[in-house]
């Protein structure tokens, strides 16, 4: 559109001409009033409860709107839909917005009518439906969600109607008996048996039927539901459970004690904020009686089996157990307190099924989900945890305050002027009523981990969800940190460094697939916060355990220190580490002897010219340089000092070239082995070195990016393919060889040899077997459990060779192989345990723990890949080829559980 023209049209509208021209693509959309009003209600309730002190004229102001528009089917809608997620999303401001709907419905019937036909409506279509959707939180989580919010709504319900569909739901779990979806609904009915009485605190009516429904839950019970062994996310290193950090609790057996206890007091100590009791006064001016709604019950078909593919409900496929962490702490005077709930209380229960829910149902925004977990403890009671930032100082003074309000001259008996100012300082937070050392953070951030290392693994959401998810709420509560003055650290920030000390502690129970997700979760919370560690909390188990490969600590401190280095540099991470931890900077799989060894089976006599002089720490770990290690150094075919330099380079130059023919490069290759069989003296073994310079000169080629390699791979693979069909025979040498090759270029780093390594699998120039065959390498201080991108990699191979019977059959006897060879060193007859902290890590420690952390590698491995290898379990017994009974009798009994 031309200027004159724009400018003509504005004319004629009536615009004043000197106006500056508008676009007629920009003008602005016209939204009506309704759709204003709706919006700004929308807003508003989603904050509703975040200003305590407000709550009850944000109500107010909230209902009038929601009362008025109600019968504008556009405003209905909208806010219909709403009211749908808000309840599915922020669980722990359901009688919050309850209490916003119980007053816009004293002032107006009609909004009940439609909000509680709406949610029966929700529930039937989810009872109705076939859920199949793994990132979807499951449609009976959903439900629990709805019935919870019918139950705070009970002022303006028929009580019948509530009674009669929470007996439906709980009738139906005690049908569908002996399944996991028994479980499951039973918890959620009993669980939300308190929203009944808390919907008016004050109702005998109310707990009359909470009573009712209490007794038939009673009915229950199943002594047959026992935690699976396999499953745990602690596993035993003896025959019993009694060394584990806590005895693993199933949470079904838990809920129906909780809730009895908050009925033997009368419900006096529910956790809700009784909203009800704020906006009374309000609804009491209403001239009008306040309607009761009736609900109809439900048509719930018949479930003879149901799918837990919710990624809450998949915590329920096997009898759920709790995670437990921030163990009880001793005070001065000898008193125990906890920072949480005791695990087995309905708070405790609560706080953590809300927190799950919200963790992955706000479409895994962590953003906008850490922001409503740092306002979580605004919607239960006040005072129901202990002050921000409160030290364990300051815990242990009111624990023992509390427990001898007389002791505070004896918690003082060195007369320190600072702890005389914490005793006032808590004997005012007493009186002030701050009587609880409960943290909101240790229940956020224990309920967080309890879904990350849940077993088996949740097919939805990834855990890196939860990794990203608490170093968000860290950073969101710095921010805030920040604005206040004096404070300078963050209590989400304290809780989860707790956190990572105690599962290091417990590292050696620490199932071993878990372990691997251990060590992802503090990379990425290490990674956000610049590397930085209290290193020397740890720095006696460095100490200890310097000589050692297989201590589970000694692994994780490698693994970890080895996964900041490839994120950030060795320059970077050396200035975060004290000295003594250098020396795991050095990431190379193979030692200097070994490469000694390796270089003269490439080069023969030839190899002193490429001896180097590399320094090394006491343990043989090299002394790594802060420069980054160029890749053709370690290319010793195009060394100078090579009497065959000229000839490799030849041959690295058209190996790449798309116009040298396959017939062409093969007589490159023909020529170069005759002049290396003629130079006898140099005892050459002329195929191992062509083998080993063309997979390195494509190494060479590719090394920036895997992306770059698959190109240079993709050129030059059929000139390798035909070379090596005129070479060996022996196709497991071959493999060797190729794998060799790889490793020895990229020693300095080993993970990235083995990516090289699978793409070289998928290209088939090497099997599954072989590289499985690699990783069991005891020479290299057996890598499949000492280090953990080996474990990786043998998973994702599994996902194209699961099903082939060579690699199943590798993996089970290299298992073997590797514990028989340990078995026979230990000369031990009797059942082999870890052993204790205290013990000395001698040699015989040392291969006791390399049996330890093997057991529990292959425990994991069989029951994370059932699928693959429970078809050849017959023939995998007849593979176990081990003497050592014990042994023999822990592999069967996991073929058979797993």
């Amino acid at each position: 559109m031309s200027g004159i023209k724009r400018e003509r049209e504005q004319d004629d509208s009536g615009q004043d001409e000197h106006a500056p021209p508008q676009e007629s693509f920009k003008r602005a959309r016209v939204v009506n009033d309704e759709s204003r009003v709706v919006k700004s209600l929308c807003i508003q309730l989603s904050k509703i409860g975040e200003n305590p002190d407000a709550y009850a004229n944000d109500s107010i102001y909230s209902a009038v709107p929601f009362a008025s528009d109600i019968g504008s089917d556009t405003f209905r809608d909208a806010i219909l839909r709403f009211a749908k997620v808000f309840v599915l999303e922020q669980p722990h401001k359901l009688f919050h917005f309850s209490g916003v709907v119980l007053l816009a419905n004293s002032k107006n019937e009609k909004v009940g009518f439609f909000l509680i036909e709406y949610i029966h409506q929700q529930i039937q279509e989810l009872l109705n439906e076939n859920n199949k959707d793994s990132s979807n939180v499951g449609k009976f989580t959903k439900i629990k969600a709805y019935l919870r919010f019918l139950a705070s709504l009970l002022p303006m319900i028929s009580t019948d109607s509530v009674y009669n569909i929470f007996s439906q739901f709980l009738k139906l779990s005690l049908t569908v008996k002996d399944s996991n979806l028994s479980q499951l609904l039973y918890f959620i009915v009993t669980s939300s048996i308190p929203f009944i009485v808390a919907s008016n605190q004050g109702s005998e009516e109310y707990k009359e039927i909470a009573n009712k429904l209490i007794e038939e839950a009673s009915a229950y019970s199943d002594e047959t539901i026992a935690p699976n062994d396999l499953l745990l996310v602690f596993q035993s290193l003896n025959s019993s459970s009694s060394d584990l950090p806590y005895e693993p609790k199933l949470l079904v057996n838990l809920i129906l004690p909780a809730v009895k206890t908050l009925q033997s007091g009368d419900w006096e100590n529910l956790p809700f904020i009784d909203t009800y009791s704020k906006v009374l006064p309000e609804i009491e001016k209403s001239e009008a009686p306040i309607a009761k709604h009736s609900i109809p019950q439900f048509n719930i078909a018949e479930y003879s089996e149901y799918p837990m593919v919710g990624s809450v409900e998949q915590l329920w496929k096997h009898p759920r157990t709790l995670f437990e962490a921030h163990p009880e702490s001793s005070t001065k005077n000898n008193n125990k307190y906890q920072t949480k709930p005791p695990v087995e209380s309905y708070l405790a229960l609560l706080l953590r099924d809300q927190v799950q829910d919200l963790v992955v149902s706000m479409e895994y925004n962590r953003f906008v989900v850490s922001a409503q977990l740092l306002l979580f403890s605004k919607f239960y009671k006040e005072k129901l945890f202990c002050k921000s930032l409160s030290s364990p100082q300051k815990l242990s003074i009111l624990c023992d305050l509390l427990n001898d309000p007389d002791s505070a001259t004896s918690l003082n008996s060195e007369g320190d002027s600072n702890v005389a100012l914490l005793i006032d300082e808590v004997q005012q937070n007493i009186k002030d009523g701050y009587v609880s050392t409960w943290k909101i953070e240790d229940v956020i951030t224990e309920s967080v981990l309890d879904l990350m290392l849940h077993l088996p693994k949740l097919d939805f959401p990834p855990a890196v969800y939860y990794g990203t998810l608490l170093v968000e709420c860290c950073n969101k509560d710095l921010k805030q940190i920040s604005r206040t003055p004096g404070n300078q650290t963050s209590a989400i920030t304290k809780s989860v460094g707790a956190l990572i000390e105690y599962l290091y502690k417990q590292n050696k129970f620490l199932d071993y697939s878990l372990r691997l997700l251990y060590l992802d979760w503090i990379t990425i919370q290490f990674s956000n916060f610049e590397f930085e560690w209290r290193w020397e909390d740890w720095a006696n188990d460095e100490e200890r355990l310097r000589a050692s490969k297989f201590h589970p600590n000694a692994i994780l401190i490698r693994n970890l220190i080895g996964k900041e280095v490839r994120m950030a540099s060795v320059a970077t991470i050396r200035k975060t580490l004290p000295e003594e931890f250098h020396r795991y900077l050095d990431l190379s799989i193979y030692s200097k002897d070994r490469m000694a060894q390796d270089t003269k089976g490439i080069f023969g006599e030839l190899s002193s010219l490429f001896t180097k002089d590399v320094e090394t720490y006491e343990n043989g770990s090299i002394k790594v340089k802060d420069e980054d290690i160029e890749l053709t150094d370690s290319f010793l075919f195009i060394n100078e000092e090579h009497p065959f330099m000229n000839d490799c380079i030849d041959v690295y130059d058209n190996l790449h070239q798309s116009d040298v023919s396959v017939e062409q490069f093969s007589q490159i290759i023909a020529d170069l082995k005759t002049k290396l069989q003629q130079h006898s003296a140099f005892s050459i073994n002329s195929d191992k070195y062509i083998i080993m310079l063309l997979i390195q000169a494509t190494c060479v080629t590719g090394g920036r990016s895997l992306s770059i390699f698959n190109r240079a791979l993709g050129v030059s693979k059929d000139k390798i393919r035909a070379v090596f069909d005129t070479l060996i025979d022996d196709k497991s040498l071959l493999n060797s060889w190729i794998i060799d090759s790889v490793l020895i270029l990229w020693n300095h780093e080993p993970r990235i040899g083995y990516l090289l390594i699978e793409k070289l699998c998928h290209e088939k120039f090497i099997t599954a077997s072989s590289i499985v065959d690699s990783v069991f390498s005891y020479e290299s201080s057996l890598p499949m459990i000492s280090q953990f991108y080996t474990i990786e990699l043998v998973n994702r191979l599994f996902e194209s060779h699961g099903e082939e019977k060579e690699f199943l059959f590798s993996i089970f006897k290299n298992f073997i192989t590797s514990m028989n060879s340990l078995i026979k060193s230990l000369g031990i007859t009797d059942v082999i345990s870890a052993p204790a902290e205290d013990e000395e890590l001698g040699e015989v420690n040392e291969l006791k723990w390399g049996y330890v952390q093997l057991c529990s590698l292959l425990k994991s491995l069989l029951r994370d890949h059932f699928a693959s290898f429970s078809p050849l379990r017959d023939q995998l017994e007849e593979e176990l080829t081990i003497e050592h009974e014990p042994t023999k009798k822990f592999i069967l009994s996991i073929l058979g559980d797993a």
